[in-house]
């Protein structure tokens, strides 16, 4: 979250994951790729400024910009996975209603849903292809950028999360809640009509419907974290609230076609959706500090939500490792699954003091003094000891190592009260990147090399980003395994352990930001052994009767550090290309249409060349379907302004062939570009306006994109073309076309029943006459036409037979 919309003082996001990181798989690492937040531009915190990722159509924005932030992150899906990451971490997907500038204390809001980071939700089903609060897209981009972005993703063999807002909703409302139902938000359906989009909200649905007091509002839920410790002791106080609050437990019950909790059902049925319609491999619940557990652990096992990756951000200061622990293991009931894991927020406080203080005290850093009131699970020998005035540093990574992912900084640091200077955080970096627990979160804003961000900014000879790249191998290729001979000389100064992985290594981080320390430290690789620095210090060292002397740099710009292992370890990054299946639902309360009997796009996806495209029509409304009546799924290739459709596939269904697909591949010489979905429907009854659907596509993306990827298109319905059916009318006795496929000359035959005038029309995919000709009067009979079509693209187009003012015959021609 940003702000604390309630006007209370805004607190640090504690997150929880929910992913694998066991030791054996601790290269495992997450890219959180947007921001919020100011911007330090090396003097001063830009507080004028939209927070945010810079948006085209958002003149405040930090820098101004063309490319929509789902389209930037695509282009670097490739670097992404190459520098080491095996994640991505994106924002909330929904159209938001409000965004600020300014300070934490002092936020200036500004309402519109390309200024909204995301946090501020308001329509639960507009990804981006709704005209609704100013845009149709959002702040990062529009549906199908956002689908185009996670294909790309997906190709590189990154997996893709999102933030699901569950805590609340926007604090504007569009509507005045008024008697019987107190109706509160509502939204646009697939017409662009005021009302009618799926999940309206009432304020029975919220605990604190507090802007309009003569409305009612749910009682407060029980078992929230910012109330109640795990076993059930109040915490003695409230964080506070974001607000307007879901009531997941006590909100209004049995109404509107629900039998359970109204806003607790449709979350649920939301999640589903949304997991299926971008075919992600995960999300984080945010602000769940505020809700009730009863519901969430509920919510984690529903349809598409179950067994995917889950990261919560337990949102409240009163919780210290062992409550996290006991959160996500007894109240949640993920004992034991190491799918289910929590941002370790107390080591983030660590981390950053450390990395803002000179000489810090690296004792603290020990896991006998971290796990201190748990138990240490990384290093059991070291046991678990009284820090004494040390005692505020913790870390649940130390006490659930399975359960544990580590950050520096995040989306909401800079938004804080005492944000971390870009050349400040490399060491906590190195840490995180090293410590072989946990699943470490890298900042896009401290990684990307772009305008608005750090990772361009000077370290020494070499950048932010070089360094954490580094550190990003290393924690691949050399820091893995367990953990010994933790080390922290008499002056304090100096943290050093070992890793016990496939290759022998030591780590040493310095916080001394003024002078190097030259210290002994033990180790239990053989005497003899030559290790080398792998992070661009240019120092080697033998181990001599158990240890290791090393001189660690001074940490001047978080460059305090060492990872020591022997010479001529080598890797790369080879990321698996993998497929995304994704769903597109029709109905009239969503943003896609349901079928007609008129022909209309659906949906488009980003394909590479060679490539196999899979799509099913799952489910249909067949309801007082005639004999006769069916659906038409067709597949083309289409241009990247949508402008222009060729027809490459296509099949019909009817009432019984629900889930059945249509396949094809690629052509393999072709350049990765733009597929689309059309749907129509034929001789559908007048019994229902509403013959929604539901069709599903797998395909794989391109690693890379062309120069001029940039979506200008915001719609994914709004384009048209000419339909023509799978069988036009064209007996072979009266019409033939030779050769056919063509590159150059094609003859028609044609027979007549009488004399009559004869026009020739040659027709595009897009319904433009590309030729026009007169052929006088011809006679009764068997008759012939010559057309050049040599000066036409290579395309599908219809030649038209027009005796009189009747069309004849139709026939396809392909040119090649």
């Amino acid at each position: 979250m940003p702000v604390k919309l309630s006007g209370k003082k805004a607190f640090p996001l504690l997150i929880c994951f929910h992913l694998i990181c066991l030791n054996s798989i601790a290269q495992k690492a997450i890219l959180q790729a947007f921001y919020l937040g100011g911007h330090y531009n090396g003097n001063n915190w830009v507080l004028d400024k939209t927070h945010g990722v810079p948006c085209p159509p958002d003149p405040n924005s930090m820098v101004p910009t063309e490319t929509w932030h789902y389209d930037r992150i695509a282009k670097q899906a490739n670097i992404i996975a190459s520098s080491g990451f095996t994640a991505v971490w994106l924002p909330p997907f929904s159209k938001g209603n409000l965004g600020f500038s300014g300070s934490a204390a002092n936020p200036r809001f500004i309402v519109g849903g390309i200024y909204d980071g995301g946090y501020g939700l308001f329509d639960d089903y507009d990804l981006g292809d709704k005209l609704q609060n100013g845009n149709y897209q959002t702040r990062y981009g529009s549906r199908t950028q956002l689908t185009r972005m996670i294909a790309m993703l997906r190709a590189n063999g990154l997996d893709t999360y999102e933030d699901f807002i569950l805590n609340h909703r926007s604090i504007t409302a569009n509507v005045t809640p008024i008697a019987p139902d107190y109706l509160w938000y509502n939204y646009k359906d697939a017409y662009g009509n005021n009302g009618g989009g799926r999940f309206p909200k009432y304020t029975l649905d919220f605990h604190n419907p507090n802007q309009y007091p003569a409305a009612p509002g749910g009682p407060d839920d029980p078992h929230e974290p910012n109330m109640v410790y795990p076993d059930g002791t109040p915490t003695g106080g409230n964080d506070g609230t974001f607000g307007p609050d879901f009531a997941h437990i006590n909100g209004q019950h049995g109404v509107h076609g629900f039998a359970g909790v109204y806003c607790a059902q449709q979350l649920g049925r939301w999640g589903d959706w949304l997991i299926k319609a971008t075919g992600i491999q995960g999300y984080r619940l945010d602000a769940a500090g505020g809700i009730s557990w009863d519901f969430l652990k509920e919510f984690v096992q529903y349809g598409a939500m179950k067994d995917k990756f889950v990261y919560a951000e337990l949102l409240t200061s009163k919780y210290g490792p062992a409550h996290v622990k006991q959160w996500a293991q007894q109240s949640m009931q993920q004992a034991g699954n190491s799918n289910f894991t929590c941002y370790d927020f107390s080591l983030q406080g660590t981390l950053q003091t450390l990395c803002r203080t000179n000489r810090f005290w690296m004792g603290a850093l020990q896991t006998k003094y971290l796990s201190w009131g748990t138990s240490n699970e990384i290093n059991p020998e070291a046991g678990s000891v009284d820090p004494g005035p040390y005692d505020i540093y913790r870390s649940y990574m130390v006490t659930a190592p399975n359960q544990a992912v580590t950050v520096v900084n995040e989306i909401n640091s800079e938004s804080g009260t005492n944000p971390l200077l870009p050349k400040h955080s490399l060491l906590g970096y190195a840490y995180t990147l090293t410590i072989g627990f946990g699943t470490p979160i890298v900042s896009y804003k401290d990684w990307s090399t772009d305008a608005d961000c750090y990772g361009s900014t000077m370290l020494d000879d070499h950048n932010l980003n070089y360094h954490l790249n580094k550190l990003l191998w290393c924690h691949k290729f050399i820091c893995t395994g367990g953990i010994s001979n933790e080390y922290n000389p008499s002056n304090g100064w100096v943290y050093a352990f070992q890793k016990t992985g496939g290759q022998q290594s030591m780590v040493f981080l310095n916080s001394n930001q003024s002078a190097a320390v030259t210290l002994s430290a033990p180790t239990s690789i053989p005497d003899g052994t030559v290790l080398t620095d792998y992070t661009d210090h240019n120092i080697t060292a033998t181990v001599t009767n158990g240890k290791l002397t090393v001189t660690v740099p001074a940490n001047v710009n978080g460059r305090g550090y060492l990872v020591m292992a022997p010479e001529g370890i080598t890797g790369s990054f080879d990321p698996e290309i993998k497929t995304v299946t994704q769903e597109w639902d029709a109905s009239n309360d969503l943003s896609i249409p349901p079928a007609s009997n008129t022909q209309q796009e659906v949906c488009r996806i980003w394909v590479d060349a060679g490539k196999s495209i899979t799509t099913s029509l799952l489910d249909y409304n067949v309801d007082g379907w005639l004999a006769n009546t069916n659906l038409h799924l067709e597949l083309n290739k289409t241009s990247l302004d949508n402008s222009t459709h060729v027809k490459v596939a296509s099949r019909i269904f009817n009432a019984t062939q629900k889930g059945q697909t249509l396949t094809y591949t690629t052509p393999a010489g072709d350049a990765p570009g733009y597929y689309s979905l059309w749907v129509k429907g034929n001789n559908l009854p007048d019994s229902t306006s509403n013959w929604w659907f539901n069709v599903q596509g797998t395909y794989t993306s391109s690693q890379t994109a062309p120069a001029n990827f940039n979506d200008t298109i915001p719609t994914l319905v709004k384009a048209r073309k000419v339909f023509v059916p799978d069988t036009v009318a064209m007996p072979e006795s009266k019409f033939g076309v030779y050769p056919n496929p063509s590159n150059d000359t094609v003859f028609a035959e044609y027979q007549l029943t009488q004399s009559i005038e004869v026009q020739l029309k040659l027709i595009d995919m897009n319904g433009k006459v590309v030729l026009r000709r007169n052929e006088g009067i011809k006679h009764k009979g068997a008759n012939k036409a010559e057309l050049k079509v040599s000066g036409l693209s290579e395309s599908v187009y219809f030649l038209q037979i027009i005796a009189g003012n009747k069309v004849l015959e139709t026939r396809k021609i392909i040119k090649r």
